[in-house]
């Protein structure tokens, strides 16, 4: 009987922990490629490989707290030398759409042909207010 209370403890804990208003998904910025090689979709796809260290990842960030105006949006990730990074970035919310989009040009992701860095996961900080002002000179000490 102890055991089943303590399980049912741990199990609320975990529930608690996990109800937070923010949701984030961690995509390719754009399709890994390799600059001058066809990209993996067909040599018919218009779009061009930028060099790689202009690829990396996409963060998408929704929340259900309507009170908030902005993110403060940390990407965790490890190079491919093993090597574990961080790149951070302000962002105001997305006002027209569910989704906020923050873009960390990082270098490629790895894919299972491709070297590269491997997404670990991603902090999000609900920012109450937001200043555009804020985050450029933020943005400008990196």
């Amino acid at each position: 009987m102890h055991r089943i209370a303590l399980l049912i403890a741990f199990a609320a804990t975990l529930a608690v922990a996990q109800d937070s208003p923010v949701t984030t998904r961690i995509a390719p910025l754009g399709i890994p490629c390799e600059p001058g090689q066809a990209l993996p979709i067909g040599s018919g796809f218009p779009i061009v490989c930028p060099p790689a260290e202009e690829q990396g990842f996409m963060v998408f960030v929704k929340t259900t707290d309507d009170a908030t105006a902005g993110y403060k949006v940390k990407l965790r990730y490890t190079t491919s030398a093993g090597e574990a990074k961080e790149a951070e970035q302000s962002v105001a919310r997305n006002k027209n759409g569910a989704w906020t989009v923050v873009v960390f040009q990082v270098g490629r992701m790895k894919t299972d042909t491709l070297p590269g860095n491997t997404a670990a996961g991603a902090d999000v900080e609900q920012l109450s207010t937001f200043s555009t002002t804020a985050a450029a000179k933020s943005k400008a000490k990196k």
